[in-house]
Formats: C-alpha cells, structure tokens, sequence
C-alpha cells in the first residue's frame, strides 16, 4: 500500500487543475488496490489526510482521529443508501468523480 503524505494531497490541492480533475487525482491516489473503487478505508484514509490537511493550514484547531473518520464515512455511506454489505466491499467508483 502507498502512502499518501500531507505534502502530495497539498500540491494536488493547490494545483490549478479543476476541482473535479483535483478529486480524480486525489481519488486514484487512494485507490490502492487499483480497483478502480475506493472501499471503506480508502475513503477512511482520504478523510484523515484531508483533515490533517486542513488542521496543517489552520481550518481545523485538532485533527480528527482514525476512529471519528471511520464513524464519518460510514454515516456518509448509510445516509446515500449503502449497506453494510456493500461498505466492506467496493464504495464509491473512482470514474463517477
């Protein structure tokens, strides 16, 4: 698995690209698997490095811990109709970005 550092997701971020090119970029680096979804903890692991992210430029006073974005994504997925079957599966189809 690769890691995607704070320092990657930033110049991603702040590079002039489109924000729907951004999320495309952002979305494929955290497809690990190259399955071309990204499944509960990809989005997992997308979430805490945006959020540490925000918390390095001073949007967020205290990071947000494994556990909260886990809780996150999964309320995310419950409230758009996924199921539990499925969240352990394959969740959100990096091309639809």
């Amino acid at each position: 698995m690769a890691i995607i550092t704070t320092t990657t997701f930033s110049q991603v971020i702040a590079c002039s690209d489109s924000a729907a090119e951004k999320l495309r970029v952002l979305a494929t680096l955290f497809d690990f698997d190259n399955d071309g979804w990204l499944s509960q903890s990809e989005l997992t692991g997308f979430l805490v490095t945006l959020a540490h992210v925000l918390h390095a430029i001073g949007y967020f006073k205290t990071p947000i811990s494994e556990e909260e974005a886990e809780s996150t994504v999964l309320r995310c997925l419950h409230d758009v109709g996924v199921s539990n079957q499925q969240v352990t599966t394959d969740v959100c189809e990096v091309a639809s970005v």
